[in-house]
């Protein structure tokens, strides 16, 4: 797995931000909240799912589409295909946020 440090904003919750991609797991995804419980039951402040398709990063639960800087940076930074899906852990330091992101992705990885 290759992890990613990066300030995501008001993308997610914590002050520390550690994206991860997880191949052809998207139609694992419900609306993430399986994931975020994953990652705050490994000590994380939480965790953002989000689904690539159609050239775009999307929150699976609404629908809504990523824009601006961070959508970009993820997609520049971590080449999602279509169907992938790209978890970011958040928390109070990198430590805590890459647990968070790890633990998720695996929850995916088992799903398969």
């Amino acid at each position: 797995m290759k992890f990613v440090k990066l300030d995501c904003g008001e993308l997610t919750v914590g002050e520390v931000d550690v994206a991860v991609l997880v191949k052809d797991a998207a139609e694992k995804v419900r609306g993430g909240i399986e994931e975020r419980d994953e990652a705050i039951k490994m000590g994380a402040q939480g965790a953002t799912v989000l689904v690539f398709k159609e050239g775009g990063l999307y929150f699976p639960d609404s629908g809504k589409r990523v824009e601006g800087r961070i959508g970009k940076e993820l997609v520049e930074n971590l080449k999602p295909r279509e169907g992938d899906v790209i978890i970011i852990g958040t928390g109070k330091n990198e430590v805590e946020a890459e647990m968070g992101a790890r633990a998720a992705a695996m929850r995916l990885e088992r799903k398969r």
